[in-house]
């Protein structure tokens, strides 16, 4: 409870309400909140800089500026999917996990310059959103895996799932902000643990306080006011 009193003006006026409700006794997830890509969050690690997980944080993009200057404390395989991360990467080719990197919407060029000597990881290029990673996966669909493709935000990747309902894996679309116009049509098939992970669906939450499973909520950027939710597939700070 003294976590959320002490960050209670940041964080949005429901979520603190509901805390005092029910009376919560229970701390903080760091290692989620180490996974929270709002500023906010990035803001609370750094007065409780003890409790970071730098697992974690590496793969963090709203932490780039904190993993330079602890480059000793980073995880390179995480640091792998970072998209802030890219320079790192390409000054450190030695020491890029190079399935991670699939992950990577900022590191298909790398993928594709150094593909006489690795082996691109599909399972996780399915997720990556970029369109040259779309693109890639449209040259080649019997390689796509569908689990993943689940929680890319593409647009196109959307478009994809939504001509093969029957490939669509709802664990992993239910933590994808870009298909909440899916999940909103399909309330019976969404798994509430990956929901509450998911920026586009924190009204959805407000509305389904039972749903609620506070560890996982503290990955949610959308938990602090300063994120606000613009569409199905953008989000922007206020």
């Amino acid at each position: 409870m003294e976590f959320y009193t002490k960050y209670s003006d940041l964080l949005l006026d429901w979520i603190v309400d509901l805390i005092q409700q029910e009376n919560m006794e229970h701390d903080i997830n760091w290692f989620s909140l180490c996974l929270n890509q709002n500023p906010d969050a990035i803001v609370i690690l750094m007065e409780n800089f003890d409790k970071v997980n730098w697992h974690c944080l590496s793969g963090n993009p709203a932490a780039i500026n904190i993993l330079q200057e602890h480059m000793d404390n980073v995880d390179w395989t995480t640091l792998s999917k970072n998209p802030a991360a890219i320079h790192l990467l390409e000054e450190n080719l030695d020491k890029v996990n190079w399935s991670w990197a699939c992950l990577n919407e900022n590191a298909v060029h790398l993928l594709k310059a150094n593909q006489d000597e690795i082996e691109i990881d599909w399972c996780f290029l399915s997720a990556n959103s970029s369109p040259e990673a779309i693109q890639m996966l449209k040259e080649n669909p019997e390689k796509i895996d569908w689990e993943s493709l689940s929680t890319n935000r593409n647009p196109e990747a959307i478009e994809m799932l939504k001509e093969n309902p029957d490939k669509i894996d709802w664990i992993s679309l239910s933590g994808n902000p870009a298909a909440i116009g899916m999940l909103e049509e399909n309330l019976r098939l969404i798994d509430s643990a990956e929901l509450n992970a998911n920026p586009a669906a924190i009204e959805l939450l407000r509305l389904r306080p039972y749903l609620i499973q506070w560890p996982i909520l503290m990955r949610n950027p959308a938990i602090f006011k300063s994120y606000e939710v613009l569409g199905e597939n953008e989000f922007v700070l206020k």
